[in-house]
């Protein structure tokens, strides 16, 4: 493949951002419409940039290789909203970014992927997730590589360049970005960045047993039954949008397994494959979801952008208020709810919830993995009867029909075989 990188402000002119950042307009809630268009306008040539170079590269190429790019970071950069421009391009084949860093890659917590791994999906793309995974033989590269440290920048000197303490804790945060890929139907690389980061017998082990488990779920499909759908070209308009990291992180620690897509894909999306849609930050009102007001849907609204209904009966819950309409019911927040908030709204529209303490959960096909965020006793639940086999270790687990218990620390990832027991 042929990858392009290139930073947003390829096309930006920072006098013009100079001038828009002295606008006083701190307080409220919308940009301007002056300062929306512009950020409109910057993504949109962003996109064309990436677009026109991706085309020049298959060209030199003689296009017998896929193209892509680091692209997508909805979120957390400017110049990467209009991503339904590159995904719809002949271009461009493949998007890629790393996790995010909002809990400093954190044990115990999530691996935010900003991307729309799902539109990426839909629109015959391929995602692929940078596994930049640091471990207890990760350095600052002063240490690793001292010829190659740019002098005076003290960027790949701080302790973000420092893994765990331990091959114990690098294993489990290995696993746990693996099956995070995997549960998104992404691909992946593990990224040893200036060398020596998985030098060990157990981490090569850990590596080949992932390929393998990778490659037993080929042709599995995504058990997701809630489709997370954001509008990446919100935040430039409203500057009060609900966190995108704080909503995936507390969504990660429901219990159920979801998609993410973009606004511009949500007409593409089938309500009977999914159970519940979250509709998160949109700039303007989200149209009637006519479609998804039957078969007992939960529609969520995580936005200051919505329109309560006028009719039926609308009461306060906690964060927020839920109106019941006839065979659906509707949520509507103004800012990132609690995972115990979201995950009784999946229990309403009967959502599959594997595990109720908080704890990360990844599935997808077969395959059910857990990240413990405390220490303690946990339980999976299965949404059939199933045999189960820690899928690293082999070991036969023992299901009491639908669900089993075994403990964790915080910290680590345990990743499961299900296979169904004909009744």
């Amino acid at each position: 493949y042929f990858s392009l990188s290139f930073s947003s402000s390829f096309i930006v002119s920072f006098f013009m951002m100079g001038m828009l950042d002295s606008i006083p307009f701190e307080e409220e809630e919308h940009y301007p419409m002056s300062v929306a268009e512009y950020n409109r306008f910057r993504s949109e040539e962003t996109a064309n940039a990436l677009i026109s170079l991706a085309r020049s590269a298959k060209i030199i190429i003689g296009g017998n290789r896929v193209v892509g790019a680091f692209y997508g970071y909805a979120g957390t950069k400017f110049g990467h909203d209009a991503i339904d421009m590159v995904l719809n391009s002949a271009e461009v084949d493949f998007l890629a970014s790393p996790f995010a860093y909002d809990t400093q890659r954190a044990p115990g917590t999530d691996w935010v992927l900003q991307g729309v791994l799902g539109s990426t999906r839909l629109n015959g793309k391929l995602w692929f997730t940078e596994c930049d995974v640091r471990t207890h033989l990760s350095r600052p590269i002063s240490i690793a590589m001292p010829h190659a440290n740019p002098i005076g920048n003290t960027m790949y000197d701080g302790p973000i360049w420092y893994g765990p303490d331990s091959e114990e804790v690098s294993v489990d945060q290995m696993k746990k970005a693996f099956v995070k890929t995997m549960s998104m139907s992404g691909g992946m690389w593990w990224f040893d960045m200036w060398g020596g980061w998985f030098k060990t017998e157990k981490y090569m082990d850990t590596i080949k047993k992932s390929l393998e488990l990778y490659q037993s779920q080929s042709g599995e499909k995504s058990v997701a039954e809630v489709a997370v759908v954001y509008d990446t070209y919100a935040r430039g308009h409203h500057r009060k949008n609900a966190s995108l990291e704080g909503f995936l992180q507390a969504i990660s620690r429901t219990g159920v397994a979801f998609e993410q897509f973009a606004l511009a894909d949500m007409d593409k999306l089938d309500p009977d494959q999914y159970k519940t849609i979250v509709v998160l930050n949109t700039h303007t009102i989200v149209p009637t979801l006519a479609k998804w007001k039957n078969g007992n849907h939960s529609i969520l609204y995580v936005s200051s952008a919505f329109e309560e209904p006028s009719d039926g009966r609308t009461c306060p819950c906690k964060d927020g208020k839920v109106h019941v309409g006839k065979g659906y019911q509707e949520y509507f927040f103004s800012d990132v709810p609690s995972s115990q908030m979201l995950r009784e709204a999946f229990l309403t529209s009967g959502a599959h919830i594997y595990n109720f303490t908080d704890d990360i959960i990844y599935a997808y096909g077969k395959m059910v993995a857990i990240h413990a965020a405390s220490d303690g006793e946990k339980r999976i639940f299965l949404p059939e009867k199933s045999n189960v086999t820690d899928a690293y270790s082999g070991e036969k687990m023992q299901p009491c029909d639908y669900f089993f218990d075994f403990s964790m620390k915080k910290g680590e990832t345990k990743v499961f075989i299900t296979d169904t027991i004909d009744h």
